[in-house]
């Protein structure tokens, strides 16, 4: 989608393998977009443009359901005296993004500020959001331990909604709030704000390195692709992203997203930038950084059977314990696993 002249030189196989991937990654009606944008759809086999085509037709429909459930969320929470941040792929898709075009959207996601969160749940409740069934200890889990509510689902239209009070989880030395983002934040509609250049690409950086599930890290890996892209050209964006990265402590994080973006040749990342963040993260833990970098590059290749790596289980599992691990301490982490392994066995 980055280079999409490659396509070009494409046989019938290596068209299979793209739509195959590009299937299993939810990325099918995104690649007919750029492909389409760019004029290179031409070279793609009847059969493959059929299936992008239907792809996004159904990209269109999570579009029009988005912005629709946007418009349901502001109404339920109007009077609510506090600004709401829209996150992730809603974000994208309202401030104009070059990943937003053929999005597949499963929920929707916001950031209150946490001392609205009781006024925000109960308005939301109101108009028909009501809590997934959950035991008291997954409960606890949720409010306790991440940056968010317990999911919301719409009684009738059957929608998800994740309200965040961080764009991080309880981690042992910062919680970054709506507090911290609202300053910055960007009104890009009436009622309607997203977040700054910088703090949107390190929230995205952040969610994909530093999370414990990477069933969606290619996109997300894409997605970090695509806002360098849009904002690198910015006047003084690099330094001002070095900087709100050293503000936030997100320095270590934004390091292993600029290496995977660099690995997979996704951008071109100065060197320089690169050079800056392993000055200020030191020498020390430098070989833990090697190996995070390793299992980083492994986990986030494209699902697919004819491209699955050795160890690939194994790397997944360790970043598993390494995200749960970013959440708690380890005397809670060790009883958590272990009751989720079990609860997993139940099912």
């Amino acid at each position: 989608m980055l280079s999409p002249e490659k396509v070009s030189t494409f046989d019938v196989r290596d068209w299979e393998v793209l739509i195959r991937q590009a299937r299993q990654e939810r990325l099918l009606a995104r690649l007919y977009y750029h492909l389409s944008s760019s004029d290179f759809i031409s070279y793609a086999p009847e059969k493959a443009q059929l299936h992008m085509q239907s792809a996004w037709k159904v990209a269109e429909k999570h579009e029009l359901s988005v912005r629709w459930e946007v418009d349901r969320i502001l109404y339920a929470l109007r009077d609510i005296d506090s600004e709401i941040i829209l996150l992730k792929g809603a974000a994208y898709l309202f401030a104009n993004r070059t990943c937003a075009p053929g999005r597949l959207y499963t929920d929707v996601d916001i950031l209150v500020d946490k001392m609205q969160m009781p006024d925000v749940e109960k308005a939301l409740m109101i108009q028909g959001w009501v809590q997934e069934e959950l035991d008291e200890y997954d409960q606890h889990y949720y409010r306790k331990w991440t940056h968010e509510i317990p999911p919301l689902r719409h009684r009738r239209r059957n929608t998800l909604l994740d309200v965040h009070h961080s764009i991080t989880p309880n981690i042992f030395h910062y919680d970054i709030g709506a507090e911290d983002l609202l300053p910055d934040s960007i009104e890009i509609a009436r009622g309607v704000r997203v977040l700054s250049n910088e703090d949107m690409l390190l929230h995205v950086i952040v969610h994909l390195v530093n999370e414990e599930d990477f069933s969606s890290g290619y996109r997300d890996l894409l997605d970090i692709a695509f806002l360098i892209q849009d904002f690198s050209d910015i006047k003084e964006f690099w330094d001002r992203l070095l900087q709100r990265a050293q503000d936030l402590d997100f320095e270590l994080p934004l390091f292993y997203g600029l290496k995977l973006v660099a690995h997979y040749k996704l951008q071109k990342i100065d060197a320089l930038v690169i050079r800056q963040l392993e000055k200020r993260l030191g020498i020390l833990k430098w070989l833990v950084r090697s190996i995070v970098c390793y299992l980083l590059v492994k986990v986030v290749f494209p699902k697919d059977s004819q491209c699955q790596q050795k160890g690939l289980f194994f790397s997944r599992w360790l970043l598993y314990v390494r995200g749960h691990y970013l959440r708690m301490p380890l005397y809670l982490l060790v009883p958590h696993l272990i009751r989720k392994s079990f609860k997993q066995k139940e099912y």
